[in-house]
């Protein structure tokens, strides 16, 4: 892999605001000479280009992308795809890391083999707080069903892959919720886990854009529902890998995304049309059709009416 302990892909869109804090946050590290910066331009429309640009002139360790728009995605596909580091995680450009505590990991992985290293984040907004992955204490290089065991699972923020396991993925491209598909290449491919408990990722949250908040749900509803039907695609495929741990983990994922989907549709977006194209697609998996947590009394009365009471 080369001299670089860790490759971390910033995805810039319409960046050009934020893009340089979340720079300087790798940038004034001590290990900042062991880190590939790959910094994916998406097609951004503001002067995020020229702004990327002054920021990487003259740093050889800072490698930049300009490409069409294809979503978050597709930029971190180019990211993957150019990646020479030991380790790989991937940043988006209006967030930033905690510079103490990546010194931190630098040294952690110059050792380390494990496929996945998790870690906590902070989460920023009028105040931040401290998210944590797990209760657990610190561990090193375990199975990876024991390190998940008793888990919400593996999340984009909370993790740190081995670039040859990363190197194995790809995800769809121009749709938001792509994470989701990025959690489950990892959980699907990883064998081993570390983890340590230092805070890494700064997380901002708050604005009305992003893509968990309600507006953002209805306004991409079918980006959300392609998520969710490539999920329950790739699990009904790889099931049989993934082990009775990680299927608990992936079914209960799924599960949440699947009735997440119902509820925009029905409140967020009102929208029959939505929800019958969903329920419908949706029948092709009947145990999670049936699911209680997905199907609760309402969606099935929705489901009697052919959502004509969704106004």
């Amino acid at each position: 892999m080369g001299k670089y302990i860790l490759t971390i892909v910033i995805t810039a869109y319409n960046s050009a605001k934020t893009i340089k804090a979340a720079v300087d946050s790798i940038k004034h590290t001590e290990c900042f000479g062991k880190i590939e910066v790959i910094i994916v331009n998406d097609g951004s429309t503001d002067n995020s280009q020229a702004v990327i640009e002054k920021i990487a002139k003259g740093v050889t360790n800072i490698v930049v992308i300009n490409q069409d728009n294809r979503g978050h995605g597709g930029a971190v596909n180019s990211g993957i795809s150019r990646a020479h580091g030991k380790y790989f995680r991937v940043l988006d450009g209006d967030d930033a890391m905690n510079g103490k505590n990546l010194d931190l990991l630098i040294k952690e992985l110059e050792n380390e083999n494990s496929d996945i290293i998790f870690s906590n984040y902070f989460e920023k907004n009028k105040q931040t707080k401290t998210v944590s992955w797990s209760d657990k204490a610190e561990f090193k290089n375990i199975a990876i069903d024991d390190a998940l065991n008793g888990t919400e699972g593996i999340m984009l923020p909370f993790i740190t892959v081995k670039t040859d396991l990363i190197k194995k993925i790809k995800l769809t491209e121009k749709v938001y919720y792509d994470d989701q598909e990025y959690d489950f290449w990892c959980t699907l491919y990883a064998a081993t886990a570390s983890y340590i408990s230092a805070p890494i990722y700064i997380y901002n949250v708050g604005s009305s854009d992003q893509s968990i908040s309600h507006a953002s749900m209805a306004k991409h509803i079918k980006d959300h529902e392609k998520i969710c039907l490539n999920l329950l695609g790739f699990y009904e495929k790889h099931k049989g890998q993934l082990g009775n741990i990680r299927s608990k983990i992936v079914e209960k994922r799924i599960v949440g995304l699947c009735y997440l989907q119902y509820r925009t549709a029905i409140w967020n977006k009102k929208s029959r049309q939505d929800f019958c194209a969903f329920d419908s697609a949706l029948k092709k998996y009947p145990s999670f059709y049936k699911n209680k947590n997905i199907a609760g009394r309402r969606i099935i009365i929705h489901r009697l009416t052919k959502g004509a009471l969704i106004k």
